[in-house]
């Protein structure tokens, strides 16, 4: 029995280490797939999928590369409240990129109009419930948001889609996670301890159970590799379909220097830009 236990034991400790050395290896992926710019090279035009679609997948890596890093963060500095936010965060940008390439699949297969897929991206991208000036709000003209559940649901169908089973893996984590998220009976079980009935123990910091780690580093192992997948199968799909609609993708500050004097665009604008990071 004790020979099980501590089988069981060692059996966790690999599993904890080795969800912790991917969760490492992503920051590498994100490298992989980081551009320090992009530069449309069409202001006009009937068609502008590819740009528009390129720069869509751009901000969702750099949403989800900084949920990654913060996670990280959160579990060497133990805030076990805040790792739990942030990898529902996470799971929710994989599932925009999971929505997105259901949609684009769709237009390229002639199921949508070039319209209906252009106010879908418009509603990935501009969307949003509130805004700071209401006035400007209008004047702009914000497109609502998509409610995140839909994204999530999306995100599960083609989950189970890609594994060929119906297990709903990635709904069930995000719902779990969700728990933690909101003040339920789990969320409110963070940093304290019941010894029986009627005692229970407060802790002074926060700090994280076996369990916590067990569960956010293979959530968050799901929602990586998954969203890996996905955000590839979108950019190949793009560039494959839009190759008169590509922006510039530049990976360093030299090669963006370069363009913009071959192509005589606005250099001081973007030293001003710059300064600022």
């Amino acid at each position: 029995m004790k020979e099980d236990l501590k089988q069981r034991k060692n059996r966790r400790k690999d599993r904890l280490s080795t969800n912790l050395k991917r969760l490492s290896e992503f920051n590498r992926e994100y490298k992989k797939r980081y551009f320090y710019m992009i530069i449309n090279n069409r202001k006009e035009g009937e068609r502008l999928l590819g740009q528009n679609s390129i720069r869509f997948l751009l901000l969702s890596l750099q949403r989800s590369k900084f949920m990654s890093e913060s996670l990280l963060d959160c579990l060497r500095s133990r805030k076990v409240s805040a790792a739990y936010l942030i990898a529902r965060a996470h799971f929710e940008v994989t599932g925009l990129v999971a929505y997105f390439y259901k949609h684009l699949g769709d237009f390229y297969n002639n199921k949508i109009t070039y319209e209906e897929m252009d106010k879908i991206l418009r509603g990935l991208v501009l969307g949003g419930k509130k805004f700071p000036d209401k006035d400007k709000r209008k004047e702009v003209n914000v497109p609502d948001s998509i409610n995140v559940l839909t994204l999530i649901g999306e995100a599960d169908k083609l989950f189970n889609s890609m594994a060929n089973e119906k297990k709903d893996i990635f709904i069930n984590c995000y719902d779990f996670l969700s728990e933690f998220c909101h003040p339920n009976c789990l969320g409110l079980t963070l940093g304290s301890d019941y010894i029986d009935w009627n005692k229970c123990v407060f802790a002074k910091k926060q700090s994280f159970k076996n369990e916590d780690l067990g569960i956010l580093l293979s959530y968050i192992c799901i929602s990586s590799s998954f969203f890996f997948a996905i955000y590839d199968k979108c950019f190949a799909l793009v560039k494959d379909r839009e190759k008169n609609d590509m922006p510039f993708l530049l990976r360093s500050l030299p090669s963006a220097i370069w363009t913009l004097l071959k192509y005589g665009l606005n250099l001081q604008r973007f030293v001003d830009v710059v300064r600022k990071y």
